[in-house]
């Protein structure tokens, strides 16, 4: 057994005979320089060995075997600050470097960039080395003074000026020479659990903070356990449990073996053995020289000899297996720990390599986007500026390809504000109240077709019906005739839908600015992206809301205009108006007849037709009527005796010309006059009988059967002569009805042409004259070719060449709301006028005065509130284009970045990466 370990150990495992000690060099130099270059590049922690410990655990005579050389013993010097020790084989002489790496400030804050400073120059001889390392920290403790005051004078002293207890700033020593292997570790200050005085209350913190930074991440652990303590209490081995609780990374090097006691050496066999507190990387043994023989100046190669002497001959050391007795030595240590570290650098190279290629991309692409320097010609660079504004906005306004948002949104915004308007429309029904209640219910007035647009648009007023039209009118009738509506009362109907305009505008036109002011606040935002966070953009942004506030105010104005000008009516657009009117005098009317046709159909034959016709109850004649009849009798006796015989329709289908078959009557005041004594009685008498049809009359021109073989009835003839007298004349279209009141209520003493119609074409008869007239014919059925000959016969005449089916209407009895008829269709009327005129007047005078002089309004408000163009407009564009701190700090930050890992990709190419 002894003869294995003496074969292992027989000799010592130097740097140039490690097989891999070419291949370590060049990964931890290109590691160790990367780490040099330091601060916040994004770069994954690079692999190291951590070395921790208790205080008086042997870590110092440990990392003295290691590195092969001194470094200070005595409590409170190499304690108060980390340490790096790089150890590189070299043939050629032995030489040490030391250097300070500065990565905090004095308040403990990481600087952006770590500056590495050398201490001293390279020295050859190994016993300045502890002397060096004792004035290397206290320039680290002394971040306020020059690093080079403390390479001279005496160390006692020096010690006294210190600014700190405790740094976080590395000391750097760099070893090369024979003899070495090639590692790079860290060495801790040692875990305390008290300190001297109150004033350094915080240290032990601080220590135990500053390894748990290390030891966390990839970091290979290596933990110096003194086998004079239970392993359990020692804080350094606690630590490392808590930061690799599955104990992958972390190796346990027990020291002092020579201090154990006999029968100690049980409780540390198996964790020698990983038996107990089992480790993946397991735990080595190290002997380093005592202090007898550290006074007596042993050496390091003495001290290599006499461990492994020790192991050799000393029990139960020498009695282990072959394989635990590869964990015994400083040697074996080293050895598997360069083997370690090479390892780890070899696994996170490739991701090294990637992080630092895309950061540094990143990097450029930042600088790239921060806002060019001091500028060398101030006046061109914001003429630019103010150009591009210029081209931006003048491209939106106009539409050009790519550029019509603003367009569609303003378009969108006056669509919205034609329907808004379109909603304001008097809605007028054609019918009472009582009308409404009793026949109409909850079916809802449409508008007539001619009027719709495609479009669904909400009514926002409340419609009138014909009692709401009349109170209207009646209120402002003072003096004027029966009959005679007053303009006034027109007017202030015709002005409802305007009252709601103003705020209709005010929306459309708010809505237009919201659009612009992000129009100009995007173009700014995209020109002067360079240049947010200088004085400049502050300004121009101030420019330009002044400038779209003046071009508001000129507006509003404008709109005010247009507004002024619908507060009274107008139009030269005679012919739209007098069509429009006409048409829906025939609307409201033919509407009226519906009602009728439905009170018929319903059988409301009594207080339907009363509503629908306005005759008293029932339907027959009031007392006045009667009264009238009496004076008119003559004329409806002689209308009755010059009914159109049935050889007179048979004419007018055979073509007969208008002069001799239209059937035209020409009643003077004489005949009525000479008529009136003679027959008053009589028809007073007929006309008690007389009731209204519950249906439309429809006028037929003949009906040649009926016509031929019958002879009309006089009591018939009758019947009409009284429906003549609630007759209105007829008007063409294309002429305007007069507003005269003599036209609105035509005397019965006036000369007038009365279409004669056949008293076969009576539709129905009301229940009183039933009997004796007998069953009416199916004229439903008739419909179809009725109308067609009546319209036949009704073209013939003179001014009825262009009637129309739904112009029939006309030629029933008038009806008692025609008045309040016709003021609704001119209101109507007019609407049409003033809606499409303001529809198209305001959304022209927003695009003229807001939208299309914007680009050029806001590019001379930015010359002139730029003042380029003044003689002093050099400095004061100096001024504008100045670089704020802010971004200054950012670029140096940038560009100290980008020189980091430039350089740190350097070093990866010296290894092929």
């Amino acid at each position: 057994m002894g003869d294995s370990v003496e074969s292992v150990q027989h000799s010592f495992i130097g740097i140039s005979q490690s097989a891999f000690a070419d291949e370590n060099r060049k990964l931890l130099d290109v590691i160790d320089k990367i780490r040099d270059i330091g601060g916040d590049i994004g770069i994954p922690q690079l692999p190291r060995i951590v070395v921790i410990g208790n205080q008086s655990a042997g870590k110092s005579s440990l990392i003295e075997a290691i590195a092969r050389i001194n470094v200070p013993r005595d409590i409170g010097t190499c304690t108060r600050c980390p340490s790096e020790i790089r150890l590189r084989s070299s043939p050629h002489r032995w030489q040490c470097r030391i250097s300070l790496r500065w990565e905090y400030d004095k308040d403990g804050d990481r600087y952006e960039d770590v500056n590495t400073e050398p201490f001293g120059k390279k020295f050859a001889d190994p016993s300045k080395v502890e002397d060096m390392l004792r004035r290397a920290q206290l320039a680290i403790l002394s971040p306020s003074r020059e690093a080079s005051d403390f390479l001279k004078g005496n160390v006692e002293k020096l010690a006294t000026t210190t600014e700190l207890y405790f740094s976080r700033n590395v000391i750097c020593v760099e070893v090369s020479g024979p003899d070495l292997t090639d590692l790079t570790f860290v060495d801790l200050p040692g875990i305390i659990s008290s300190v001297q005085s109150a004033r350094q209350s915080n240290l032990i913190e601080m220590i135990k903070s500053m390894v748990r930074e290390y030891i966390t991440g990839t970091s290979i652990i290596l933990v110096a356990i003194t086998m004079r303590d239970d392993m359990d209490n020692q804080a350094a081995i606690l630590e490392a449990r808590r930061a690799d609780p599955d104990g992958t990374r972390t190796i346990g090097v027990l020291t002092k073996p020579d201090t154990l006691q006999k029968g100690e050496d049980v409780q540390w066999l198996p964790v020698v053995q990983n038996l107990k507190n089992q480790l993946r990387l397991g735990y080595y043994v190290t002997k380093q020289p005592s202090p007898a023989e550290i006074k007596q100046g042993v050496t390091f190669d003495a001290a290599r000899e006499l461990e492994q002497t020790f192991f050799e001959r000393m029990k139960p050391w020498s009695k282990l297996s072959k394989k635990t007795c590869e964990r015994l030595g400083t040697s074996n240590l080293t050895s598997n720990l360069s083997l370690l570290l090479t390892d780890a650098i070899k696994k996170s190279i490739p991701d090294i390599a990637e992080k630092i290629s895309a950061n540094l991309g990143r990097t450029r692409k930042e600088l790239v986007s921060l806002p060019n320097g001091q500028s060398t010609n101030p006046v061109g660079d914001m003429l630019n500026l103010c150009h591009q504004v210029y081209a931006a906005l003048d491209a939106h306004t106009s539409g050009a390809r790519g550029c019509v948002s603003l367009l569609r949104q303003n378009k969108a915004t006056f669509h919205k504000f034609k329907l808004k308007v379109r909603g304001t429309a008097p809605m007028f029904v054609p019918w009472t109240a009582k009308e409404a209640n009793m026949l109409v219910r909850n079916t809802p007035y449409t508008e007539p077709g001619f009027l719709l647009e495609g479009s669904n648009v909400e009514h926002g007023r409340k419609s009138m019906n014909l009692d709401d039209v009349r109170q209207r009118l009646e209120g402002e009738i003072t003096r004027e005739l029966p009959f005679s509506v007053p303009f006034s009362a027109k007017v202030s109907m015709m002005l409802l839908p305007v009252e709601d305009w103003p705020d209709l505008v005010k929306v459309c036109f708010e809505d237009a600015v919201l659009s612009v002011r992000k129009l100009c606040k995007d173009v700014l935002r995209q020109v002067f992206a360079q240049h947010e966070h200088r004085p400049i953009m502050a300004l121009v942004q101030e420019i330009v809301d002044e400038k779209l506030l003046a071009l508001q105010q000129k507006s509003r104005e404008a709109l005010d205009v247009i507004l002024a000008i619908e507060e009274y009516p107008s139009t030269q657009n005679d012919h739209y108006f007098t069509e429009v009117r006409s048409k829906m005098i025939a609307h409201f009317h033919n509407d009226r007849i519906q009602l009728k046709r439905k009170a018929g159909d319903h059988g409301d034959t009594s207080e339907a037709l009363d509503i629908c016709v306005g005759h008293g109850k029932g339907g027959t004649l009031s007392d006045e009527e009667h009264q009238e009849e009496d004076q008119d009798g003559d004329d409806s006796d002689m209308r009755a005796r010059e009914a159109p015989t049935g050889e007179q329709c048979q004419q007018v289908d055979s073509g007969g010309s208008d002069d001799d078959n239209d059937g035209i009557d020409d009643d003077d005041d004489d005949d009525d006059d000479d008529d009136d004594e003679g027959e008053g009685e009589d028809d007073e008498e007929e006309e008690d009988r007389i009731t209204v049809p519950s249906k439309p009359v429809l006028v037929q021109a003949s009906v040649q059967k009926h016509a031929a073989q019958t002879p009309a009835p006089q009591k018939h003839a009758v019947q009409h002569a009284a429906l003549q007298k609630h007759k209105v004349r007829f008007a063409s279209p294309q002429k305007p009805v007069s507003q005269n009141s003599d036209l609105q209520q035509p005397s019965s003493k006036k000369r007038r042409q009365d279409l004669p119609v056949p008293t076969q074409t009576m539709t129905q008869i009301s229940a009183s004259n039933k009997a004796s007239a007998g069953p009416p014919e199916d004229l439903d059925a008739q419909m179809p070719s009725n109308l067609q000959k009546a319209l036949a016969y009704l073209r013939r005449l003179p001014d009825l060449q262009n009637i129309q089916q739904e112009d029939l209407g006309k030629l029933l009895p008038e009806d008692p709301y025609s008045q309040e008829i016709v003021v609704m269709a001119e209101t109507r009327a007019y609407f049409q006028i003033a809606y499409k005129r303001i529809i198209d007047n305001v959304p022209a005078v927003i695009d003229r005065m807001f939208i299309r002089p914007l680009a050029e309004a806001v590019y001379d408000a930015l010359l002139a509130g730029l003042k380029l163009t003044t003689p002093e407009a050099a400095e004061v564009c100096s001024e504008y284009l100045r670089e704020a701190p802010e971004i200054a700090l950012k670029r140096e930050t940038l560009q100290s970045a980008q020189k980091r890992l430039e350089a740190a990709k350097t070093e990866l190419r010296s290894i092929g990466l």
